[in-house]
C-alpha cells in the first residue's frame, strides 16, 4: 500500500500489483492449457484479491 492511500480496493493505491495483473493476463494468454499454469498472489504490499481474479 503506498503511504497515502486510503482506498485498499483501489489497484493505484498499490506500487507494483498493477503490473503483476497485467503479467498474469499475459501468461495467461501465452498457456494453452490454463490447468499449466501455476501463479503465486499475494505477496507483502499486493492487492492478491485483484490478482487473483485477473486469472479468470
Amino acid at each position: 500500500m503506498i503511504r497515502n492511500g486510503t482506498n485498499y480496493n483501489d489497484i493505484y493505491n498499490y506500487r507494483n500489483s498493477k503490473y503483476f495483473i497485467n503479467s498474469v493476463i499475459e501468461a495467461k494468454r501465452a498457456v494453452i492449457a490454463g490447468k499449466d499454469l501455476v501463479i503465486f498472489a499475494g505477496a507483502c504490499q499486493s492487492f492478491f484479491e485483484a490478482i487473483i481474479a485477473s486469472r479468470c
